[in-house]
This record gives structure tokens, sequence and C-alpha cells, in this order.
């Protein structure tokens, strides 16, 4: 079964009919957020579904982002890594999925991709960090990647899904610009970088789907999912 409605738990739905496991694709999904209001609802929706399913395989949706270094004082990171401790110290049976910038159909508007398309249709001005890159997955990877990760032995585990590659920011956004025909009103700022997201748990699975994870992945997904 799954808890959760958004762009993640749609992408993994037919786990909905699975009643061996619960997996918690729900809470607080914007980086960005600073509410302890939002966090606590999430943290306590947690507890709540920890004690209701100690039987079940408890799979938890974690972000990549934790390796972000310039994030290491987020409040949205210290939230999701206090959610992470409260599975390890509480349930006996769990896998911790950490993954990047899901890019699907619809989900939250604050998500780069969606707030990238948004601004540029819109004329607004982006900043972006000249070094900056990001990891970016095709929601429809998703699922086949967690079905061959549950048919392994990974139990009580932290284990990354993400592309192999990452992109530089501005190629992303060259890359919507060249779907819309729409140039971006982009100004450049110093700063930026690449965190490396270790795959050696999953790396071998990931390849084992596809073996094209370069530019031309990048230019067939937005081009999927951004909507005409």
């Amino acid at each position: 079964m799954i808890i959760g409605n958004g762009l993640i738990a749609n992408a993994l739905s037919s786990f909905r009919e699975n009643q061996d496991i619960l997996l918690f694709a729900s809470g607080v999904s914007d980086s960005s957020e600073t509410r302890e209001e939002a966090f606590q609802r999430e943290y306590n929706l947690i507890e709540d579904t920890l004690n209701k399913y100690a039987s079940l395989r408890f799979i938890y949706i974690s972000t990549c982002s934790i390796y972000d270094d310039s994030l290491k004082h987020s409040p949205y990171l210290h939230h999701k890594l206090a959610i992470e401790k409260k599975i390890q110290e509480t349930h006996a049976d769990y896998l911790i999925l950490r993954l990047p910038n899901m890019v699907g159909q619809g989900g939250n508007p604050k998500t780069m991709v969606n707030y990238f398309v948004h601004a540029i249709r819109n004329n607004q001005k982006i900043q972006i960090q000249k070094s900056a890159f990001r990891n970016l997955l095709d929601c429809e990877d998703l699922e086949p990647a967690l079905q061959a990760i549950l048919n392994n032995t990974f139990h009580n585990e932290i284990i990354n899904i993400a592309n192999p590659i990452n992109y530089r920011v501005s190629d992303i956004v060259r890359t919507i610009e060249n779907y819309l025909n729409k140039k971006a009103d982009i100004e450049w700022i110093e700063g930026g970088g690449e965190y490396e997201i270790t795959l050696e748990k999953t790396g071998d699975i990931l390849f084992s789907l596809r073996k094209d994870y370069g530019l031309n992945y990048l230019t067939e997904m937005l081009k999927k999912y951004i909507p005409n």
C-alpha cells in the first residue's frame, strides 16, 4: 500500500495493492520549506504509520539533497534526517530510498523543472549559479528500479536511486528553452557545484534498465513532460 498521492506516489502506483509493503511517499516535498508545523505534521504521520503497520516492510521516500553541503543547515534536510533516524531506530524491516529531482507529469509547481517552465513562459527572471549541477530522473524509471531492488536482498538500508549523470543547470534551462522556443531571462550569479550521489548498491540495476543517461535522456525526458 502507499501513503501519498503526489508525483512519486503516482509513479509507484503499482504498489498500492501490495499488502506486504507500506510505501510512505507523503509529507514535506518542498526543500525551501521552513515552517515547523509542516515538519511536525509529517513526523506525526510517520509515527502513527510506523505504529499502525509495524508488521509491514516500511519504505520511506527521502532525498539525495542530503549529500548537498550547501544545504547542510537547511531545516528541510534536518527534518528528513530526523525522520530517517526515527525509522531506523523503531522499525524492524525498512528501506530508505533517497531520490534526486524527479521529473514527471504534474507534481509540485516548486520542483525545479516546473519552476523553470513557468518562469520562462511568464517572462520571469531566473537566478542561476554558474557552476550549479542537478540530478534529474524520469519518474517512469523509478518503478522498475524499485521492483528490481525489492527482488534483491536489501533490508534495513539507505539506498540511492538516481541518474548516474548530473546535469549542469544551464543545460537544463537551455533544453527547456529549445523545447518552448523561448529564451529565459537569466541572471547569472557566482557559486554552485556538484555533489556526488553514490550508486554502489544500485548502479548495476539502473544500468540494466537503460544504458543512455546522457543529454539525450535529459532532452527526451523534458520533451515528454513539458506541457504544450
